[in-house]
């Protein structure tokens, strides 16, 4: 599902898959997500163009507005070209107005309606303006 997009970066959660997970404790961080986010950035270098994704296995903490990344696989276009899991990668604070601000309201949804509500409904109306621009070509 689209949830937003920060410095020219699309940012998805996989909520398809059915595996997010929420933890009462996890890593000694209290009301953890795990939860899985794609990265989407178009690209250009001397062959030409190309999209760089990436899917990120991501530790959630929505009380301290912390993240540790679990696990990475990078693309070009749909081949892998690097994935990592990690035993361990330290907290990091999230910076406010950046794709790591916007998975973190995504997980605050998941126990709130309402801002689940407005999460779906822009979703929604994301995929209806790239579905006329795909049209348009």
């Amino acid at each position: 599902m689209y949830i937003g997009d920060k410095d020219g970066m699309t940012y998805m959660v996989d909520t398809l898959a059915n595996d997010i997970k929420q933890l009462e404790e996890y890593d000694a961080h209290l009301n953890v997500v795990l939860i899985w986010m794609k990265t989407i950035e178009h690209k250009t270098n001397k062959k030409g163009s190309f999209i760089e994704s990436s899917m990120v296995r991501v530790a959630v903490d929505t009380a301290t507005n912390q993240i540790a990344i679990q696990s990475a696989a990078v693309y070009r276009n749909t081949t892998l070209i690097h994935q990592k899991n990690l035993n361990y990668t330290p907290w990091q604070d999230v910076v406010p107005e950046t794709g790591g601000d916007v998975l973190i309201n995504y997980c605050r949804a998941l126990n709130n309606q309402q801002l689940m509500d407005r999460f779906i409904s822009y979703a929604q109306s994301h995929d209806q303006k790239s579905s006329l621009k795909k049209k348009k070509n």
